[in-house]
């Protein structure tokens, strides 16, 4: 299997910018200064409701979540402060902070939440609706408590509650380290509601026609942020003072055996194969070095790819061996 590395996706910059908002209440000698983010032309302002996943991340940078998910897989707490499943997991209660406030002063709590997840079940289109894939109903037992009916049992459902939770569905006040401060035709300008959320002052969100353009966008220095995955590299290699950022993403390559073919139903077929595969190689060659090898579709230092014991490193020999047990 092949993972492909993204340079640098706005997400990153929702996680730092969240986290950060833990920070005791000290002086930032950090903070200040500006940068400049890709969106579409913005279709709607509410994040929830955006057909598209770049604005949606970034107008998100205005809101808090329940949870936010980790480059690894896992999950940390945001707006919610702890959490417990019951009736053998499908069903799940979520305690809120009771500590959280609006811009504009009031609290955050579970009504906000129901909400606005009223809100994303109209739009099938957002980056967000996945969460019905897992949640089958919800209700608001108080004000810092909400619980959910789930399809499937288990912890998966807490990574796809990352939706952003806004106050209602009149206004777009929010709640995270970003308010709107003002927004023109192809200009989306956020601004940090404390010198303690972030450390970066002004975000712009400069909004354009197509992706096609964030690359000459981002040569130009229209935007100083770039979402980017290894082929379009080249098109930015040439610009100097550039900071680059490397992730593994969840994009993969790999190989299916169709075993209804009466020789690929032998496993020690398909071990030979896999074994005659020179993922080293091809990563080196072909994708020129951004992947990683793998035996699964799970990200390399997970916890769930840890669970896969599979070894099918290039080995000739091995494949042999493995033809001759067929």
């Amino acid at each position: 299997m092949k993972k492909l590395l993204i340079v640098l996706l706005c997400v990153t910059l929702l996680c730092s910018c969240a986290t950060s908002k833990k920070q005791p209440d000290t002086e930032n000698k950090n903070f200040g200064g500006t940068i400049s983010v890709f969106a579409y032309s913005i279709d709607n302002l509410n994040p929830l409701l955006t057909r598209f996943k770049t604005n949606a991340q970034a107008l998100s940078l205005m809101y808090n979540s329940l949870f936010i998910t980790e480059q690894n897989l896992t999950f940390t707490p945001d707006a919610a402060k702890s959490y417990r499943f019951k009736e053998k997991g499908y069903t799940l209660n979520v305690f809120l902070k009771n500590n959280i406030t609006f811009s504009d002063g009031s609290k955050l709590t579970a009504h906000n939440v129901i909400n606005s997840l009223d809100m994303l079940g109209s739009n099938p289109e957002s980056m967000y609706y996945r969460v019905f894939d897992y949640v089958k109903s919800y209700t608001a037992l108080s004000d810092y408590e909400i619980e959910f009916k789930l399809n499937k049992r288990g912890a998966g459902v807490l990574n796809h509650l990352t939706f952003p939770i806004l106050k209602d569905s009149d206004t777009l006040i929010g709640s995270g380290p970003y308010i709107m401060t003002s927004h023109i035709e192809n200009k989306v300008v956020l601004n940090a509601r404390s010198k303690t959320s972030t450390n970066i002052k002004t975000i712009n969100i400069m909004t354009f026609p197509s992706t096609e353009s964030m690359s000459n966008a981002f040569m130009t220095n229209e935007v100083t942020v770039l979402s980017s995955d290894f082929y379009q590299l080249a098109q930015t290699s040439t610009k100097s003072k550039v900071n680059k950022y490397e992730y593994i993403s969840d994009y993969f390559t790999f190989m299916g055996f169709n075993k209804k073919n009466p020789f690929l139903k032998n496993v020690y077929v398909r071990y030979a194969i896999a074994s005659c595969i020179n993922k080293d190689d091809m990563i080196n060659n072909l994708l020129i070095g951004y992947a990683t090898p793998t035996n699964s579709p799970f990200k390399p230092n997970t916890i769930y790819h840890n669970l896969n014991k599979g070894d099918f490193e290039y080995n000739a020999e091995k494949a042999e061996a493995y033809i001759k047990k067929a």
